[in-house]
């Protein structure tokens, strides 16, 4: 998917690196939630509706990651979920969602 968000210090840079993958592993069950996904809506509306259907995938999958590798503080969990988030929106924005064929997410 290529996915990349970039940040100053090490400790970002590991957040980013973890934030990468979970959006890597939710990308298609998300891709597979956008069917109502109008070509008419206007670019804030599309963030908002593709924020929406990725926060249960990256909710679970943050999870998920934690429970097999890491434990975070509060603010880091939360962190990390606002990242892999905005990586899923901006991508799906930047392929132009709202104009993919609806077979791919069905």
């Amino acid at each position: 998917m290529g996915l990349i968000w970039k940040f100053g210090t090490g400790e970002d840079h590991e957040l980013t690196r973890s934030a990468q993958e979970i959006a890597e592993r939710s990308h298609i069950e998300v891709l597979r939630r956008l069917v109502g996904l109008s070509p008419d809506m206007s670019n804030a509306e599309a963030r908002g509706y593709i924020r929406t259907r990725a926060a249960v995938v990256v909710h679970r999958e943050v999870n998920l990651w934690m429970h097999r590798q890491h434990h975070l503080p509060p603010a880091d969990r939360s962190k990390l979920i606002e990242l892999a988030t905005e990586l899923l929106v901006d991508h799906f924005l930047s392929i132009g969602i709202n104009h993919v064929d609806q077979r791919y997410a069905a």
